[in-house]
This record gives structure tokens, C-alpha cells and sequence, in this order.
């Protein structure tokens, strides 16, 4: 993300903000409320942040195991619906911000 470029033109922004907090602000600020993607891209982030980026432990991380069902789902079927749920978000992005659809999304 061009986190510069979605940070431009606002003082609202906490210290600090992280990609995602500065996306969410932008999403908002357009007027879309966005919060079951916002909800979807924190916790790939905190996936990747336990898995391969820092070698922490998932295992130890009950809500990331309840959100992306560890336990009761096979990793390949995980893998699949986070790829569909990427899917679904960029083509929801393209819609909202690219095509000017004004029809208010589904999260």
C-alpha cells in the first residue's frame, strides 16, 4: 500500500498509525464502513506476524485458531478461503474506489 498517499490530507491520524489503521481511515472517510475486511486484513497480518515473519508460535494464539478455524479445518482449505476472501476484498476495492459503484458493500 501507498501508505503516503492514504495518509494525505488527514490530521486525525493516531502517531504511529499502521497501514491497515491508515486504510481503515480512508475507507471511512469515503464513507464506506468496511469493518468486516478491516476485521479479515488485521488478522492475516497477525497470521503472517505468528508464522513465517517473527517464527512465533500460531498455536498459542486462540483467537487467530477460532477466526481462521486451526483445528477443524485442513491448512489447504484455510489457505483457500483466506485467498477467496482476498479475492472478494480487492474486487470490492476496485468497485468502491476505482469503478465509483455507489452501492454500499457487504462486510
Amino acid at each position: 500500500m501507498n501508505e503516503k498517499k492514504l495518509a494525505e490530507g488527514f490530521t486525525s491520524l493516531k502517531k504511529g498509525a499502521k497501514s491497515i489503521d491508515k486504510l481503515e481511515n480512508f475507507l471511512t472517510s469515503k464513507g464506506y464502513n468496511l469493518s468486516g475486511m478491516i476485521l479479515f486484513l488485521r488478522n492475516v497480518q497477525q497470521l503472517r506476524s505468528s508464522t513465517v515473519a517473527h517464527r512465533r508460535s500460531r498455536s498459542e494464539n486462540t483467537k487467530l485458531n477460532e477466526y481462521f478455524k486451526f483445528g477443524t479445518k485442513d491448512l489447504q482449505s484455510i489457505f483457500e478461503d483466506i485467498v477467496i476472501k482476498m479475492i472478494w476484498m480487492f474486487n470490492t476495492l476496485e468497485r468502491l474506489l476505482i469503478n465509483d459503484d455507489p452501492k454500499p458493500p457487504v462486510t
